[in-house]
């Protein structure tokens, strides 16, 4: 399998490329099926590279099946781990996005400093993400209501879709 092959080449410096080259294979996998067994598999090694690896690999993925995944490793993942999904959720420009960080944001203290860095984080991803931009900042109160307003408008009214550029 993709993840047997990748654990058996973590730490040997001769095979990096075939390494990387396995975790970006699994970071654009998109099958619905699949997405669970790479989430376990990132929590099963959470505290070696291999699963900040995959989950910096499933980056470039951005499929609806991401925010189960985020959701999950957030729960269950170390404090870099929940940076990581936190940054990845502003990249998946869809309501559900939104709607995880606001609901992140719910159970997140605001009073905990511990938690200061995973609110700003938090906040940064919904500037990013919506027609909002700084508008509300670090302001709880003023999201809350925002999305209370707004979570029923179609993704177009909501989320700001990045430019590209030919």
């Amino acid at each position: 399998s993709l993840s047997g092959a990748a654990v058996s080449l973590e730490g040997k410096p001769e095979d990096a490329e075939i390494y990387w080259a396995i975790l970006d294979g699994i970071g654009r996998l998109t099958n619905s099926a699949i997405i669970p067994k790479i989430t376990n598999l990132i929590i099963k090694h959470k505290e070696s590279n291999l699963g900040r690896a995959l989950l910096s690999a499933m980056r470039s993925n951005q499929s609806a099946d991401m925010i189960g995944l985020l959701t999950t490793v957030f729960d269950k993942g170390s404090y870099e781990m929940k940076l990581e999904c936190l940054r990845q959720f502003g990249n998946i420009r869809i309501k559900e996005s939104v709607e995880a960080l606001i609901n992140l944001l719910k159970t997140t203290d605001e009073k905990d400093k511990s938690k200061k860095e995973l609110l700003e984080c938090i906040y940064a991803s919904l500037n990013d993400l919506t027609r909002e931009p700084d508008k509300f900042h670090t302001n709880y109160t003023l999201w809350m209501e925002w999305w209370e307003k707004n979570k029923d408008k179609p993704v177009a009214e909501i989320v700001v879709q990045k430019k590209t550029f030919s």
